[in-house]
């Protein structure tokens, strides 16, 4: 194999302050030395021979730049001499030719990028002030909790006051939309919710009321902390028929049959608040296994309960109400997720036509996906954020569309000056950091299946631009704060760092087959490409 540069320096500068013009602004320089890298002549280091852009272009405009003294791209056995040369992204049709047709283009802009870090840093502390924020609510609740059950009732009032405050405070921190707070914010509401319907309980003997607690609680945390607060409620009823009390066990009873009779009139979808509700059964037998038990120890006790009057222990008025907007959000939340999947449906055949090298019918896919993203912003009015985070539907709409987007543009030479479009001119300008991460990270895939078919077809210009697009991919991925993120965009990272390793492989095994293919006397390819799998002698 042919021997590459003894060290070969990849600098990763700063804006247009790095030692080679167009180096990416990551800071900071890394040196491989040969030594400690075995079989690296064997294989070579391709990207010393392309300098690949990450965002923007040009003198100073953030290309990512290796250099090598000697490099090998497909050689023919003999290692070539090579100075940084400027950026190919065009498709050489000669094949061989290493300039391209395609000038400078760089992948993604420098202030898409800027923006990108600036949102994702954001998430990052929203992050760490949620899990601050889970950490003090488990202290308080801790606290809330025993003095509830076991006294004194004022530390508990303590309690919840501040566990009020802290949830505002986060909440101004970190606004939302209202109805929808943060996971974090929603999680911890359910907690103190839980505490504050025991102590309204152990107060009055009635439901804690819904508009007690104003709009930075959603209905969905009320009542799951409603039903969370039921199972703090069999324990304060164990003790109770411990001291042979079976008026307040009977109450407690009554509590349980009143809230039950009002969550049947819900239609809950399959999640976390119907998973909740299916507890309530189990909390209504101890209830009757307790009264069972005291009936048989102190059968006189049983005789005097007096009966709680039907409804007495809520208001029936306010839970009808809930019903009847968890209903109507209910419809415009599946209304909204049908045309979701219409955004994808469309989305993902425009995917499949780019590949196939059809961009008439990928851009008229796209634009029927954008139209159906336009009626989903349309019914889904004021239900949009239900369709973020844990349910994903408009998520994964857009990062469907997006891919899509970026994939077409690529195929069609770039768009703007860019392999691929600006952000803001990409999912009708809905796209989140998250949102673009994923869709970047699933393009280098895309790309990845267009080396293959290229290596097939032994179109080395196509597939050059193909390995450069999925290394300027993962480049610009790899310059975004994703790790540490609870989200799914670190797996993104690696999703990309995956599909570049394939496509690096395949290089690599296309590269060894021609240079044993030269070395060998008379050898050829069966079908006179570098792609097939056969390698034979000739006879005399």
């Amino acid at each position: 194999a042919p021997r590459v540069a003894d060290a070969v320096a990849v600098e990763l500068g700063c804006g247009s302050g790095g030692r080679h013009p167009g180096s990416v602004g990551c800071g900071g320089a890394f040196l491989w030395e040969a030594s400690f890298l075995p079989g690296v002549a064997a294989l070579g280091l391709w990207w010393s021979h392309w300098q690949i852009p990450c965002s923007g272009g040009g003198t100073g405009g953030g290309a990512l730049s290796a250099v090598g003294d000697r490099a090998v791209l497909f050689g023919s056995g003999e290692a070539r001499a090579r100075k940084p040369a400027a950026v190919s992204w065009g498709l050489d049709p000669e094949g061989d030719d290493e300039e391209g047709a395609g000038g400078g283009m760089g992948i993604v802009p420098e202030e898409d990028l800027v923006a990108l870090r600036a949102e994702l840093q954001e998430m990052l502390a929203e992050q760490d002030a949620g899990f601050t924020l889970r950490k003090d609510f488990h202290l308080l609740d801790a606290k809330a909790t025993l003095a509830l059950q076991y006294g004194p009732l004022v530390q508990a009032d303590e309690a919840l006051v501040e566990m009020r405050l802290i949830l505002e405070r986060h909440e101004e921190r970190f606004p939302h939309e209202a109805g929808f707070p943060s996971l974090d914010s929603n999680e911890v509401a359910k907690t103190f919710i839980k505490s504050a319907a025991l102590r309204e309980f152990l107060q009055s003997g009635r439901v804690l009321s819904r508009s007690h607690l104003g709009t930075l609680i959603t209905d969905d945390a009320y009542m799951e902390g409603i039903i969370f607060m039921l199972g703090k409620l069999r324990q304060y009823a164990l003790r109770r028929a411990t001291a042979l009390d079976a008026q307040s066990v009977s109450l407690c009873r009554s509590y349980l049959v009143a809230v039950k009779a009002q969550l049947l009139g819900f239609d809950f979808r399959n999640g976390a608040l119907r998973r909740r509700f299916d507890t309530v059964k189990y909390a209504e037998k101890d209830f009757e296994d307790l009264l069972y038990q005291l009936s048989l120890a102190v059968p006189t006790s049983i005789d005097g309960i007096k009966e709680v009057a039907e409804g007495s222990q809520l208001d029936e008025a306010e839970w009808k109400q809930l019903q009847t907007a968890y209903a109507d959000l209910d419809e415009r939340r599946e209304l909204a997720i049908k045309h979701c999947r219409d955004v994808q449906k469309a989305a993902k055949q425009a995917i499949y036509a780019a590949q196939r090298g059809d961009l008439a019918r990928s851009s008229t896919l796209i634009a029927s996906a954008k139209e159906a993203l336009q009626t989903v912003l349309q019914v889904g009015e004021g239900v949009l954020p239900a369709l973020r985070g844990s349910t994903g539907a408009l998520d994964g709409a857009l990062e469907e569309l997006a891919e899509a987007e970026m994939l077409r543009a690529w195929r069609g030479g770039g768009a703007g000056g860019f392999l691929i479009p600006r952000r803001a001119d990409m999912g009708i300008g809905l796209l989140t950091a998250a949102d673009y991460v994923g869709a970047l990270s699933d393009f280098t895939g895309e790309v990845g299946r267009i080396a293959v078919e290229a290596a097939t077809q032994r179109d080395i210009a196509g597939f050059r631009r193909a390995m450069q697009a999925v290394f300027a991919a993962h480049a610009a991925l790899s310059s975004l704060p994703l790790h540490g993120l609870r989200s799914k965009l670190a797996d993104k990272l690696q999703a990309a760092e995956r599909n570049l390793q394939k496509v690096e492989a395949l290089e690599c095994d296309i590269a060894c087959r021609r240079a044993a293919n030269d070395r060998l006397p008379g050898g050829r390819y069966l079908d006179g490409g570098f792609s097939s799998k056969t390698l034979v002698q000739e006879e005399d």
